[in-house]
This record gives structure tokens, C-alpha cells and sequence, in this order.
């Protein structure tokens, strides 16, 4: 499944840009992440625990950076992760750009997304890009405070 959301965020695109790059400084952003380990340059371990349906889930896995161009604000990832109590797994492609000006910043996160297992009983596309918009809600208004920014009106 195809998930497409957009954050504008109060901030200009180079600090914006600046975090997140910064994987390992960004990652307290992510409602439910942590992240374990830097393995390599590109490479990292976690977890992130999130709700589907009814299932509470821990899910473990790893985030690959597959391509950065610092001139176009753009990044590439490939995650994988499985629950810990075998409720299922998943893998994404997720491609983030970045727009904006000097006063705000125009966030487009591109999900491609398979859910395995009992997880995608429960994770039907509505429900899974409702879940992925509060995350990244939360996100925006997490990065916002830490680059001590306030959310334009809409």
C-alpha cells in the first residue's frame, strides 16, 4: 500500500534539512521510537511501538539509508521490522522532500508499505494512514519545539 502524507512545519529548510539528516538526533521525534544502534554510517537498529486496530505492537527492525541528495532535500530509506511477539512484520520504501522558504517547510513523506501476519488483519490503508498522520503530526510539533519554532496559521 501507497501511503502519501505532507507536514508543514514553522522552520526554514535548512534547519529542518539539518535535523533530519540527523537520524540519531531526530529519532526522540518519532512518537514511539527509539533507536538502538547506529551500526554504520547509513544503518540503524530500534523499535517503534505503535497501535493497529487492536493490537499493540513492538516492532523491531532496522532503517537503511539508501540515498541522501542534499541539494534537492531529499532522502531515501528501506525499513524492515518484526513484532516481538510474532504479530507480524513489515517493510517500507520511504521517500521524503523537502520545500519550503526561510520561515516554513513543506514536508512530502512517500510510504510504500507490506504488512505480514495478524497486523494486516486489522491494518487496512485508511487505518494505517490515519496512525502514520498522528505520528507525523506529533513529529512536526516535537521538531518545531526543538528548532524553537511555532505552527503558522493554517
Amino acid at each position: 500500500m501507497q501511503i502519501r502524507n505532507n507536514i508543514r512545519i514553522a522552520a526554514s529548510v535548512d534547519h529542518v534539512w539539518a535535523s533530519i539528516i540527523d537520524v540519531e538526533g531526530i529519532a526522540p521525534c518519532i512518537p514511539g521510537a527509539t533507536l538502538n544502534e547506529r551500526v554504520s554510517e547509513d544503518r540503524y537498529t530500534g523499535e517503534i511501538r505503535v497501535k493497529v486496530g487492536p493490537l499493540g505492537l513492538t516492532l523491531a527492525g532496522e532503517a537503511v539509508v539508501d540515498a541522501i541528495d542534499v541539494t534537492a532535500h531529499s532522502m531515501r530509506m528501506r525499513v524492515t521490522a518484526r513484532d516481538r511477539r510474532g504479530l507480524g512484520q513489515g517493510t517500507a520504501n520511504v521517500a521524503l522532500s523537502l520545500s519550503g522558504d526561510a520561515e516554513t517547510s513543506h514536508l512530502e513523506i512517500v510510504t510504500d508499505a507490506t504488512l505480514q501476519g495478524p497486523v494486516a488483519q486489522f491494518g487496512r490503508p485508511g487505518i494505517i494512514s490515519a496512525i502514520g498522520s498522528r505520528l507525523l503530526g506529533e513529529f512536526a510539533r516535537c521538531l518545531e519545539a526543538r528548532l524553537g519554532a511555532t505552527r503558522p496559521a493554517a
